[in-house]
């Protein structure tokens, strides 16, 4: 095997053709031929003595697991190499900052963090992805993420927010089909769900109950938390929803809260996961530092 900077040059053609499994995609995505493409990977295989993809039927290709592990390794290289580059004024937080968080707490809670960051730092530019799925910092193209009841890729483990969770219902609803008086009183009602859930809210206020979410059959399904307030003030059935989404309609009385002995157990505690790189150090602690100026009661 020759010297790796002899086969540097080659890995992102690798990666390129690990994101699209094509080649002739991955020749269009970095404005090639698709003859350069597959003679880069042929190089890479004969400079390796490695095969690195399988060349299907049709033009369907699949990669070797010592090609996915090449062009995963080269992926986090590249993307911490990237990330350098646009923070080597990190002290003075300049550059980018590119962060993913929750769909509902993204909506609600960051735009509000966002603009005291803006004050804090005003060269500072953040980049907010949402999306419910946890993914692989390493090799995605987000530096930070804010996660819930997970602590995967999280350095300081020290919770970055919390949030409690209500049970509600509104007032006609209550007046229609009467107020729910024990977990087991909720099989007689109808409930309101998030489309492609696990349920996560439902299950902590089940646990240790006689009473199971499969036993919870009256059910209205919708695509999101917003979704659902909306449904429960309209009085569709009961909802599982946290206080940042319902604390307006909670204040108004829109949303009446039930059996909260029951619903403090369903707390959901929000961390900050982040890559492994010193310069991400004083973002993070400018991010806890804004949670704590506008969210005394909830952030830590």
């Amino acid at each position: 095997m020759r010297s790796i900077s002899h086969l540097i040059a080659h890995l992102p053609y690798l990666a390129e053709v690990s994101n699209t499994l094509s080649f002739t995609k991955a020749a269009e995505s970095m404005h090639l031929s698709q003859a350069a493409i597959s003679y880069q990977i042929k190089q890479l295989e004969e400079k390796t003595g490695t095969q690195m993809v399988l060349r299907q039927s049709g033009s369907q290709l699949k990669l070797t697991c010592a090609g996915e592990a090449l062009a995963k390794e080269y992926q986090y290289c590249a993307k911490r190499l990237s990330l350098a580059l646009h923070q080597l004024d990190h002290e003075q937080l300049r550059g980018e900052l590119r962060l993913s968080a929750p769909v509902d707490f993204g909506s609600v809670v960051m735009p509000k963090i966002m603009a005291h960051i803006r004050q804090l730092a005003p060269e500072l530019k953040i980049d907010l992805h949402t999306s419910d799925a946890v993914m692989d910092l390493s090799t995605s193209p987000w530096e930070m993420a804010i996660r819930v009841n997970t602590q995967t890729d999280v350095i300081n483990p020290d919770p970055l927010f919390y949030s409690d969770t209500y049970l509600v219902a509104s007032p006609a609803y209550l007046e229609s089909y009467g107020k729910p008086s024990s977990l087991l009183s909720l099989k007689k009602h109808r409930i309101l769900i998030r489309e492609s859930s696990k349920f996560r809210a439902w299950s902590k206020l089940l646990k240790n109950s006689k009473v199971s979410f499969r036993d919870l059959q009256q059910r209205i399904t919708l695509g999101n938390s917003f979704a659902i307030c909306e449904a429960a003030k309209e009085g569709l059935g009961l909802a599982m929803l946290p206080e940042f989404i319902v604390k307006d309609a909670l204040n108004s009385q829109c949303l009446i809260p039930l059996m909260p002995n029951k619903t403090k157990h369903a707390r959901g505690t929000f961390y900050l996961a982040r890559i492994d790189a010193p310069q991400l150090t004083r973002y993070e602690a400018l991010i806890r530092q804004a949670f704590k100026d506008v969210y005394t009661d909830n952030a830590k």
